[in-house]
Formats: structure tokens, sequence, C-alpha cells
């Protein structure tokens, strides 16, 4: 019987040893997965602080701007110049844009009554049946030929997609 005790006395230590092995391996995970979890909170915490600071950064500079672009300090002069410089660019370009927009829902001429018109305002202007044009946004104004009723081919038929 001696080898039986042997065996299980040696079985017994063979399982202490994988049970504080096991013990100490998830004592280890446990305290990588805590410093992992501390980590992101860290990182999402540092982008958040930098994103604050980045929105401040950006009111600064538009404050900065509304008030001194008539005469800013000398180190930004040429920022505030390169600023007024895009927001003429943009204005001149939204003129533009608003321009094609009116070229496109109106055309040359408009489509319901064939009077001139940049506006639905101008549509019909000083005839007596005004129902058919100017009552109509520009985005129901329908392209093409205004006697016949064809489109002029800017958009697919319903059975083609």
């Amino acid at each position: 019987m001696s080898n039986f005790d042997e065996f299980k006395k040696a079985a017994k230590d063979t399982f202490g040893t994988i049970a504080e092995f096991s013990s100490e391996a998830y004592r280890i995970a446990e305290d990588k997965a805590k410093t992992l979890a501390r980590r992101a909170k860290l990182t999402a915490s540092i982008t958040k602080q930098r994103t604050i600071i980045r929105r401040k950064h950006i009111e600064i500079g538009m404050t900065y701007y509304r008030l001194f672009k008539d005469s800013p300090d000398a180190a930004l002069k040429d920022s505030c110049d390169t600023i007024t410089a895009s927001l003429n660019r943009i204005a001149s370009m939204e003129k533009e844009l608003e321009e094609l927009r009116k070229r496109v829902y109106y055309g040359d001429k408009n489509s319901c009554c064939g009077e001139n018109a940049e506006s639905p305002d101008d549509c019909c202007a000083g005839e007596e049946n005004t129902d058919a044009c100017c009552e109509t946004e520009p985005s129901e104004i329908q392209c093409g030929d205004a006697e016949t009723g064809e489109d002029a081919g800017d958009e697919a038929p319903d059975n083609e997609v």
C-alpha cells in the first residue's frame, strides 16, 4: 500500500501545484485586465481633454478674428488675411451657386409661362393667370418643353434604374 500512498501524495502535490499555478495565472490575468482597462480609460479621457482644448482653440481663434480682423497683431496678420480672403472666396462661390440653382429651377425662361423669371416672384409678372407657375415651389418645377410636356432628358425614365 505504500506505493498507493506515495501515488496519492504525488497526485495531491501535483494537483496542489496546478491549483497554485492556476491561482497565480488568474491573479496575473486579472491584474493585466485591470491595467488594460485603466489604460483604455485614461486614453479616452486624454482624447476627451484634447478635444476640449481643440474646440477652445477654435473658439479663441474665431473670437480673436471677429474682434481684431481689421487690425490684427503682426504675428496673426497673415492668418487673419488668409481667413478674410477665404471668406470672400466663399461668398463669391455661394453667390455663383445660388445663380446656378436658379438656372436649374427656372432656366433662362420659366417653363410654365415663358416669361423671364429669376425667382417665383418674377414669374408671370403682370399676367392674370399666375396660379400655374407662381405658386409652384422650385423643387416642383419640371424641366422641359412647356407646350409638349416632354422632359428635357435630365432624368432616367421610370423603368430604368
